[in-house]
């Protein structure tokens, strides 16, 4: 019984310890990487965008496990010289609030395209990477009249066979998900993160100064890592 009680006060120890060092982290997060750009509300949900440039307008959509800190480490400054350029954080991730666990690509484009409306970029050209390729092919079926043009960098746009692999199988669970976030948010090193920045452009390296600007450790946030592994697991 001892020997239980025992367990049972590890357990408890380990998991405050646990919620305590994932709620530090989120709020260092955030301290170190604050909203790069605006917000505009589109009916009640907060979304948050970079506006710089002028021009015809120009909407980027960034990708999984993203922010709009991908597109302002280089590409908006390439653009902003002859166009305008609106690039947003997608639900759930950044600063933008979620619009439901799981968003799927046509409710994630309605309000992007909302929000671009109520900008004023009423028709813009559409840019859409990697998941966010969907969200723009989404944006083109669901408000065909609101975009002059579409660009797909990488977008995932055709079926595949293989799902999803195990680690977003588990955080996208009910069950497992919210303990797996954060254990993740409390104790995944940022050598693992740097490393898995620098995965995504193997065999090449990372740009330099690219992982410090692009602020992965907005996405080790608990509600972000949840909210990305739904949003793959429905995609």
């Amino acid at each position: 019984m001892k020997l239980l009680l025992g367990l049972v006060a590890l357990l408890l120890l380990f998991t405050a310890v646990t919620l305590w060092r994932a709620s530090q982290h989120e709020r260092r997060a955030v301290a170190d990487h604050p909203p790069a750009g605006q917000f505009i509300e589109v009916d009640g949900t907060r979304v948050h965008y970079v506006d710089e440039g002028e021009g015809p307008p120009v909407v980027l959509i960034h990708g999984a496990s993203g922010n709009v800190n991908d597109w302002t480490f280089d590409m908006v400054g390439r653009l902003s010289d002859r166009y305008r350029v609106i690039a947003f954080d997608r639900p759930g991730l950044g600063y933008t609030d979620m619009i439901g666990r799981g968003a799927p690509v046509a409710d994630q484009a309605r309000l992007l395209a909302d929000a671009a409306a109520a900008l004023g970029a009423d028709a813009p050209i559409v840019v859409g990477h990697s998941y966010g390729g969907s969200v723009a092919l989404a944006w083109a079926l669901e408000r065909p009249d609101a975009l002059s043009g579409l660009v797909v960098l990488s977008g995932a746009s055709h079926p595949w066979e293989t799902g999803i692999g195990t680690y977003y199988q588990l955080l996208s669970n009910p069950v497992s998900g919210p303990a797996l976030a954060n254990l993740i948010a409390a104790w995944v090193p940022e050598s693992y993160v740097a490393a898995s920045v620098e995965g995504v452009f193997t065999p090449n390296p990372a740009p330099e100064g690219y992982a410090a600007h692009f602020a992965p450790d907005l996405t080790f946030r608990r509600f972000s890592l949840l909210e990305d592994a739904h949003q793959r697991a429905d995609l």
